[in-house]
């Protein structure tokens, strides 16, 4: 089943269902994404569309990609300062949501132990040097467990279609992700 808050008319998955792959980057990401909850895409914001204009393209997105990037890359003081950013860019409360989101992220799910660049960050984090925004705790995870950028992405999407939407059913939510998929950014996950 896709969700204990999925509408009695939500399908169990099999393997040949789109939604698998996307499932299991959610998990990688996020191990225990049913409870997520609300991330950035909530409430003075509610319409998914202008949440994707006016936060997730020019503040969330390229802080994760950066912070991906830099992950992937061995940059330490690159993962900072996109984490940083984010805090910068974002509206007030919902820096704070993303903060305590990414927080819990980073302190209650391990990653593999060579990933010393995660454990590094995660503990700046629980110090309160570095603020620990979801999109760059999640960036993190993907790159520790090798998923694709696009795959990762996806998954971040899916996160906030879900936490914004937490009574739409799994279509709801596919729609969603395709409608803010980033264009030109190489491949992605199908929604469905």
């Amino acid at each position: 089943m896709i969700s204990k808050n999925a509408k009695p008319d939500a399908s169990p998955l099999d393997a040949s269902d789109p939604h698998v792959e996307l499932l299991r980057a959610a998990r990688l990401c996020h191990p225990d994404w049913e409870s997520a909850g609300r991330l950035t895409f909530r409430p003075p914001i509610t319409d998914w569309a202008v949440w994707r204009d006016t936060i997730f393209f020019p503040s969330v997105l390229p802080a994760f990609e950066s912070a991906f990037t830099a992950f992937v890359q061995g940059h330490r003081k690159e993962l900072a300062a996109s984490d940083a950013a984010l805090d910068v860019a974002l509206p007030p409360e919902l820096a704070e949501a993303s903060r305590r989101a990414g927080r819990r992220l980073a302190a209650e799910y391990t990653v593999p132990n060579a990933e010393k660049i995660w454990m590094h960050h995660r503990d700046r984090v629980g110090a309160g040097e570095l603020p620990g925004h979801f999109a760059v705790m999640l960036a993190v995870r993907a790159g520790a467990f090798h998923l694709p950028r696009g795959a990762a992405v996806s998954a971040l999407l899916f996160l906030e279609a879900r936490g914004g939407n937490p009574d739409g059913t799994a279509r709801d939510w596919a729609e969603m992700i395709a409608g803010a998929q980033p264009r030109n950014r190489g491949s992605h996950l199908r929604a469905a």
